[in-house]
This record gives structure tokens, sequence and C-alpha cells, in this order.
């Protein structure tokens, strides 16, 4: 179990440097992109090339974790969802490497290694969403938790977001050359074509963050008595005034005054916006994080870390602006790859923390029936000596039945947690006899 409780740590330590790695791939390093003389630089291809090799490292480390927490839960759509992204990282790694090579010795890349990258992406992303989001919907049915409902509308949306984004990208390629070389620029006319998929793009993804918020908001209400209402509404709204404050339809008309005006406060007002979607990642984290740091459970812990780490990484990988200009060396390539790896974090994680409270909550439902049955027998001097031998007699009976010795999910109750339950029980029952 120590193992576990350092994998967590450096799980989420692997998943800050991915976050940080769509911060530089998408915000940092296309400053550099705007003059031939930075974009032939070996500077600028040493960074490219540092930059890939960082982020197929932390997702290959992230998969090998992955994989053992997954065969605690024993489903083959977790299995086959696995193996897709695994079959993703080596078609990544292959096509990087071609990409890489082809930059050093020919001075250009093969357009097709580019585009491949980008729609496997989000193909493979979008086929690990649609059985997620149905056991979210399967989850709500039998649970009605609006959280859950939440969740799925949010990823369900995120889906669209996806298409769109292919449709958007697949229209931007098309008038693309086959080679792409440092002498292209980045930003040429092809890229800033004003169309209507990319508006739909851009309200799905607003939707799709909105409502991720909204569930994150929900999950960490309880805060809210500890700091007061008014200081968590504000809070909490941050990220979300700082999301929308920063799309195309809100800013564009102030930076495009700025761009000629102030040059140096425009550099300053992109790079302090365009952080909005790793901001609010983090944001989205907490809620789960939360929720782990509060749960004795070393695997429970584990699951809902990972839950976290896939909401904080989800939005900022899915950025398509940096693809949209098919830049040389192609900066925003890295940070599209860490797509699958996040919603197969949410999967897992979801998944494992479902089988993990939905045990809790049947030995509950079987000590509240046991109870019930022999209550006459724990009525008297609750607390007291004889009190306790007799429950921890009967929790050891429950946990003894063979549908709750599965120790590949343990329950993350504990002894305290039952005899404090069965407290409130007795007392439940001992007002009712009393009425």
């Amino acid at each position: 179990m120590i193992l576990i409780v350092v994998n967590i740590y450096l799980l989420f330590t692997f998943g800050i440097i991915l976050l940080l790695i769509s911060f530089f791939d998408n915000v940092i390093f296309s400053n550099f992109l705007w003059s031939v003389d930075n974009r032939v630089s070996i500077s600028l291809l040493a960074s490219f090339i540092v930059l890939s090799g960082v982020n197929i490292g932390c997702q290959s480390f992230l998969l090998y974790s992955l994989k053992k927490y997954a065969f605690n839960l024993k489903t083959k759509i977790v299995n086959i969802c696995i193996f897709l992204l695994l079959s993703a990282i080596v078609i990544l790694i292959i096509f990087l490497s071609i990409i890489i090579l082809q930059m050093i010795f020919l001075k250009s890349y093969e357009f097709f290694y580019f585009k491949s990258i980008v729609f496997l992406s989000y193909s493979v992303s979008t086929l690990i969403l649609l059985p997620l989001i149905y056991k979210l919907i399967y989850w709500f049915k039998h649970n009605h938790n609006n959280i859950l409902l939440i969740y799925s509308m949010s990823l369900s949306v995120f889906i669209l977001s996806n298409v769109f984004a292919i449709v958007t990208l697949n229209i931007e390629f098309d008038k693309s050359t086959k080679s792409i070389s440092f002498f292209s620029n980045p930003w040429d006319t092809t890229s800033l074509r004003d169309l209507i998929y990319t508006k739909i793009y851009t309200i799905t993804s607003i939707v799709s963050f909105s409502l991720t918020w909204l569930g994150t908001a929900l999950l960490i209400k309880h805060y809210s008595r500890k700091i007061g209402k008014i200081l968590f509404l504000v809070l909490i709204s941050l990220p979300l005034i700082y999301y929308i404050g920063n799309i195309d339809i809100v800013i564009s008309p102030l930076l495009n005054n700025l761009a000629f005006n102030d040059p140096q406060l425009f550099s300053s007002l992109i790079l302090l916006f365009s952080g909005t979607k790793q901001i609010g990642g983090i944001f989205f984290a907490i809620g789960f994080l939360s929720a782990a740091i509060s749960i004795r459970n070393n695997l429970l812990k584990s699951f809902l870390t990972i839950v976290a780490i896939g909401f904080m990484l989800i939005y900022s990988s899915n950025q398509i602006s940096l693809l949209q200009t098919i830049s040389y060396p192609p900066f925003g390539l890295n940070t599209i790859t860490i797509l699958n790896l996040s919603v197969l974090m949410i999967f897992i994680g979801l998944y494992g923390s479902s089988l993990s409270i939905s045990k809790d909550k049947r030995i509950l439902s079987q000590l509240h029936t046991e109870l019930e049955r022999t209550h006459r027998n724990f009525l008297w001097s609750i607390g007291s000596n004889e009190w306790l031998t007799q429950i921890h007699t009967t929790i050891s009976k429950i946990m003894e039945y063979p549908i709750y010795k599965d120790k590949e999910i343990p329950s993350s109750l504990t002894t305290d947690d039952m005899v404090k339950y069965a407290k409130d029980v007795l007392k439940e029952l001992e007002k009712e006899k009393s009425k």
C-alpha cells in the first residue's frame, strides 16, 4: 500500500509537467515563430525535440501506472481503451521521430505525419469518451446524483467540440502543401479564414467548460461553510470569468486595436490570457483532490487523484489555434497528443471510484439490515465495551460475505466509520421505538 501512496504524488507531478508542456507548447514557443531566422534556429528545433521527449516520457510513465490500477477493475472496455492509448503512443513516437529527423536533415517535414497525429488524437479520445459517457449516465440512473449528470453532459458536448475541431482543421489542412518548411509563414491567410465550424467549436468548448465548472463547483460547495458563501462564489467564478473573457468573440476587438497602438501591451495581454485553460484545469482538479485528501483508503485516494489529473489536462490539451497555422517546428502538436491520456485517466479514475463507493453503500446497507434485525441486542449501553464487542462481531460477520471479500477494489470504509454509522442507525431505531 505504501507504493500506491508514492504513486499518487508521482502521478500528480507528471500531470503537472504535462500541463506545463501544453503551456510552453502553445504559448511560450509560439512567440518565436514570427521570423524565418527564429524558425530555422537550432535552439528552437532543440526546444521542440526536448518538449517531445518529455511529453512522450511522461505519457508513457502515466500509462504504465494506469495499467496497474486498471488491473484491479477487471473489465474489458478499460483494457481496450488502454490498448488504444498504447497504440496511439507507439504511432506518436514513430511519427514524431520521422518529423524530427526530417527537420534535422531536410529542414522541412511531411505534412502527412502532422495531420495523422492530430486526427489520431481526436479519434482515439472520442472512442474512449463514448463508453465513459455511457457509464456516467448509467451511474446517474442508479444513484440520481446530479453531478454525474452534469459531467456526462459536459463530456457529451466535449465530443461535439472534438467533431467540429476535426472539421475545422480538415478544411484548413486541405490547402496546405505536402511539405512544411521554415520559409512558410505560419500566420498566412489560410489560418485567418472565418469559418462557421470554428465558431461552433468555440461555442461547444465554452458550454463544455462551463458545465465542468458547474459540476466542480457543486463538488466542492461544502467549502463555502468554511470560507463564507460570498468569498466562495467569488473564488469559484474567477476561472469561468477568466476563460470566457479570453474567447475570441470577447477579446478580439480589444486586441486588434492594441496590436497596432501598443504592441508591448498587446504581447503582455496575450501571455496573460493564454493560460486560461491551464488555470481552469487546476480548478477542475481541486474538487477531486479535496475528496481524495479526506479519504483514508489509499486505492480510492489514487483513483480520485487520477480523475483530478484527467480533468486538469483535458481542456488544456484541446487547443486548435496553433495547429491551424501548421508551423515549423510544429508546436501545438505535443499538446493535442495529451488529450487521449487525459480522457483515459478520467475513465479509469471514475470507474475505480464508483466501484469502491458502490461497495461502501452495499456494506452499509447490509449493516443497516443486520442492525434492524437484531437491534434489541444493541440498544443498551451504546458505546460501552460490551456494545463495541458486539458491533465488531457483526461487522466482521458482514465482511466475511463473499461479495465483500474482494481485495482488488477494497472498501474505503474503516472499522471506525462503520461503528459510527452503527451508532447513528441505533439511535434512530431507539427514537422510533420511543414514539
